[in-house]
């Protein structure tokens, strides 16, 4: 036995009595829902709130898998685990599954002060604790062994689960290794031996808080240092690095997670994205072909590979693996949102809209989804609609380049040449060498029929490398009387 799994309905008693199991046992204690919420960086309430039931389950499956490859662990499971088949075949596989049950009267007792579940955010929470048992009844009858925790104390527990199960001999496991395997990142100079896993956890979360990247990667080092061949140290490392602006160190690990771990989809996905970023699309679309083929239901790695589609111009794919990662992960607002833009560019307004419009159900702040919208207004000539919708957008992200940059646009299509010199004067304040801004308002000034400072705010365009119309350099000449 490499693992004891402890399962059943929140409330039952899996925290307390698996941390205390692993005392007795010398073991460690990893809780899914750390793990899950220091790779996502968002409490699970927020996972829920925003992304669904269907998102956070996928993680779980994914974070599972990583915790059963270790040895000599007690893991605390979500209380709907039991519901995926192949989590049943991952921890059976690794390990001993014990499930806790209570009664549905001692759960809601254990539970009501925890606005933190949920599942149970729901005005008759005892009925619906009813029903969930009912339905994960089936399921949790698959455990080795079950335990009524209503009557016993943690300590009694802990006992039945002792005898249940065979112990092993102690790992020889650092403490260093644990933190760094569930992402804590821990500064170099802190004494790994003393830190406890809570302290850990609120030192990583501080430094990832902080972006103090050089930290987390000192951490990782430190771990790595013990020889210990475990792909998520240089995964977690990788991205550290990534973070901190080194891509090519990150590619370095992730390949060596990729060595020791060939069925790793997430290195994949991710060595992808950064040969994505650094423009090598035919690599970046290899490593994206491989996540999916390691692991097909990865909407990440979808939504990846449409990035990598729609920057070579092929749309249409792009919409296809858009489409493929909404499958797979319904309630992702960047995926409408990126799908929502290939579509515009393809000239599927409606489609566009529609898919802005989800994206901004699911994320009300995503100015990029405004912006979007205005531009598909502005294409059909509604440059009243367009305008709102770039106002939208420009409350949330007050000192966007692009949107300032089109409002003022439809601002002249509007003949507000005034409103629209104020949004290229604010652009030309947060960055005084875009190019576009000067040429915009060369061609504001112009409308005013000041051509003095047209041609000022042209020339600086042109200095700054911005390509002029031709046409609109022959009107400024002829209206102005002026050569440039």
């Amino acid at each position: 036995m490499s693992n004891i799994y402890l399962v059943g309905f929140m409330g039952t008693g899996k925290t307390s009595v698996g941390k205390e199991l692993a005392r007795k046992k010398k073991w460690h204690f990893v809780d899914l829902d750390d793990l899950i919420e220091l790779r996502e960086k968002r409490a699970i309430a927020d996972i829920f709130a925003k992304d669904g039931e269907s998102y956070f389950r996928k993680l779980e499956i994914r974070v599972l898998k990583d915790v059963s490859r270790e040895k000599n662990f007690v893991v605390s499971c979500g209380g709907g685990i039991v519901m995926e088949k192949e989590n049943i075949a991952a921890m059976k596989a690794s390990g001993k599954i014990i499930c806790l049950q209570a009664t549905p009267a001692i759960i809601l007792k254990r539970t009501c002060q925890h606005a933190h579940r949920p599942l149970l955010n729901v005005p008759r929470p005892k009925e619906r604790i009813e029903l969930l048992l009912k339905l994960r009844a089936p399921y949790y009858a698959l455990a080795d062994k079950a335990i009524d925790t209503s009557k016993l104390s943690v300590g009694q527990v802990v006992s039945r689960i002792i005898k249940a199960t065979t112990a092993k001999p102690k790992a020889n496991f650092s403490r260093a290794v644990v933190c760094a395997a569930l992402g804590l990142f821990l500064c170099a100079s802190s004494s790994w031996a003393e830190l406890s896993k809570e302290e850990a956890f609120e030192e990583g979360n501080q430094y990832y808080r902080s972006k103090m990247y050089e930290q987390a990667i000192a951490a990782y080092t430190k771990a790595i240092s013990i020889n210990l061949e475990f792909a998520n140290l240089y995964y977690n490392r990788g991205l550290a690095y990534y973070k901190k602006g080194d891509p090519y160190k990150a590619i370095s690990d992730f390949d060596k997670a990729i060595t020791i771990d060939p069925d790793y989809a997430a290195a994949y996905s991710n060595r992808g994205f950064i040969y994505y970023k650094l423009g090598d699309l035919q690599q970046a679309m290899a490593d994206f072909g491989r996540a999916i083929k390691k692991d097909p239901e990865y909407a990440r790695a979808y939504y990846n590979r449409g990035l990598a589609n729609y920057k070579k111009n092929d749309l249409a794919q792009a919409i296809l693996d858009y489409s493929a990662a909404i499958e797979k992960s319904p309630d992702n607002p960047s995926f409408y949102y990126n799908r929502a833009v290939a579509y515009y560019n393809q000239g599927g307004f409606d489609k566009s809209i529609t898919d802005s419009l989800k994206s901004l159900e699911l994320n009300p702040k995503n100015s990029l989804a405004y912006m979007n919208l205005g531009n598909i207004y502005f294409k059909k000539g509604l440059f009243e609609m367009a305008i709102n919708e770039y106002n939208l957008a420009l409350k949330i992200s007050p000192d966007s380049i692009e949107v300032l940059i089109n409002r003022g646009i439809a601002y002249l299509e509007k003949e507000s040449v005034s409103r629209a010199l104020a949004d290229y004067n604010k652009v030309i304040e947060i960055n005084p060498q875009c190019g576009l801004a000067y040429y915009c308002r060369s061609y504001g000034y112009f409308l005013k029929k000041d051509y003095a400072k047209a041609w000022v705010d042209l020339r600086k365009a042109q200095e700054l490398k911005y390509e002029v119309a031709p046409e609109f350099l022959e009107a400024l000449k002829k209206e102005s009387g002026e050569r440039d």
